[in-house]
């Protein structure tokens, strides 16, 4: 995920009043790595993350 397209996305957290912090939790991730992937860019696994978690889709489980 490019800085930009991260960047953006904790923009539009921001606009929905969701502090960095809590888009690190939401992300499971620790709170430092947003500002280093607003400059560096986001691994392939978080922006999956930030499309699971925009179409709200439940965490993977196992059915049985």
């Amino acid at each position: 995920m490019k800085s930009a397209d991260f960047s953006a996305y904790i923009n539009l957290c921001k606009s929905r009043g969701i502090a960095e912090y809590q888009v690190a939790a939401m992300l499971g991730c620790a709170v430092n790595s947003i500002p280093n992937w607003k400059r560096n860019g986001a691994p392939r696994y978080i922006a999956l993350a930030i499309s699971a978690l925009e179409k709200k889709l439940d965490p993977w489980k196992e059915n049985k």
